[in-house]
C-alpha cells in the first residue's frame, strides 16, 4: 500500500539482474491492464444488454403515448401534466432512485444466476449504492481473480483449485442471498412510494381522468428515460476507462547498479583472513610452547 517501493535484486551478471527488475514491472502492469480490460469488456456486454431492453420498452411507451392522445383528443395535456410533476418533484426523486436500484441490483442478480457465468467478474462500477454489497462482490471478484491466476500455474483439477472452486461457490450463493434481500427492500420502498404516490394523486380534485391516466404514463416514461440515460453515461463511463493507457505503477527510476560490488568485500575478506591468522598462530604458540 505504499506511494513508492524500492527494489534490489543481488546477481553477478548485471545485464540479466537489470533485465529481471525491469521485465517484473512491465509483467505487473500488464497484469493490471488484463484484468482491467477484462472488467470493462464485461461491463459492455452487461450495458448493452440492459440498454436495449430499456430502449424498446421506452419506445412501446411512447406508442403508448401517442395512441391515448389520440383516442382522448388531448392537445395540450403536457401544460397540466408539467403542473403535478412540478409540485411532486421530491417523490419523483425517491420513486426514480428506488427504480434504478432496484434495476441494478436485479441485474447484478441475473448476472450472477446465469451458469456461464460462474466464474465471471462482477460488473461494479454500474451505480449501486449500497457498501455492503460492493465489498462483498469486490472481495468476490478477487477471488476469480486469484483462481484465474492459479489456473496460469497448475494444469488440470488439483486439491488446490477445488478448494478454491467450492470457496467462490460459496461466496456466490452468500452474495446472491445478501441481493436478494437488498432486493426486497428496495421492492418494499417502491411499493410504499407507489402507495404515497396515489394517496397524491387521490388528492387531486376536479382534474379530469384523463390529464391523470395521462400522467401516470408519463411518469413511467420519465423513470424510463432516467434510467436509459443512467445506464448511457455508465457507458461512455467504461468506455473512458478502456481508453486509458496509462500503467498502475509508475517507474521512477528504472534498474541501475551500484558504483562498487556489494558483494564479496575485500577489506571485509583481509580482516577475516588477518583474525583467522592471528588466531590460528596464538594456537599454534600455546599448543608448541
Amino acid at each position: 500500500k505504499a506511494n513508492i517501493i524500492n527494489m534490489q535484486l543481488k546477481e553477478k551478471n548485471i545485464k540479466k539482474g537489470k533485465d529481471v527488475l525491469n521485465e517484473l514491472i512491465a509483467s505487473y502492469n500488464t497484469s493490471s491492464k488484463e484484468r482491467r480490460n477484462a472488467l470493462a469488456g464485461n461491463m459492455v456486454l452487461f450495458l448493452d444488454e440492459r440498454i436495449n431492453l430499456i430502449s424498446k420498452e421506452l419506445v412501446e411507451i411512447e406508442k403508448q403515448i401517442e395512441s391515448y392522445k389520440k383516442e382522448n383528443s388531448l392537445t395540450d395535456i403536457e401544460a397540466e401534466a408539467k403542473i403535478i410533476l412540478d409540485k411532486s418533484t421530491n417523490f419523483k426523486e425517491r420513486l426514480i432512485e428506488a427504480g434504478t436500484q432496484y434495476t441494478v441490483i436485479e441485474l447484478v442478480e441475473e448476472f450472477l444466476l446465469k451458469p456461464e457465468n460462474r466464474f465471471s467478474l462482477v460488473p461494479l462500477n454500474i451505480g449501486l449504492n449500497d457498501r455492503t454489497v460492493l465489498e462483498g462482490l469486490q472481495k468476490y471478484n478477487e477471488a476469480l481473480l486469484e483462481r484465474l491466476r492459479l489456473l496460469k500455474t497448475t494444469q488440470g483439477n488439483t486439491p488446490t483449485l477445488d478448494i478454491m472452486n467450492e470457496q467462490i461457490d460459496a461466496m456466490h450463493d452468500n452474495m446472491l442471498a445478501t441481493i436478494r434481500s437488498l432486493k426486497s427492500g428496495f421492492s418494499h420502498a417502491k411499493e410504499n412510494l407507489q402507495e404515497q404516490g396515489d394517496y397524491f394523486m387521490a388528492r387531486i380534485k376536479g382534474m379530469p381522468t384523463q390529464v391523470r391516466e395521462f400522467i401516470d404514463i408519463k411518469r413511467q416514461q420519465m423513470i424510463k428515460q432516467e434510467l436509459f440515460v443512467f445506464l448511457l453515461q455508465k457507458k461512455e463511463e467504461n468506455a473512458l476507462s478502456m481508453a486509458v493507457t496509462t500503467p498502475k505503477a509508475e517507474i521512477v527510476d528504472k534498474a541501475y547498479t551500484l558504483q562498487t560490488p556489494v558483494s564479496p568485500r575485500p577489506m571485509r575478506l583481509l580482516a577475516f583472513a588477518m583474525s583467522i591468522a592471528i588466531i590460528g598462530a596464538g594456537c599454534y604458540i600455546k599448543v608448541r610452547y
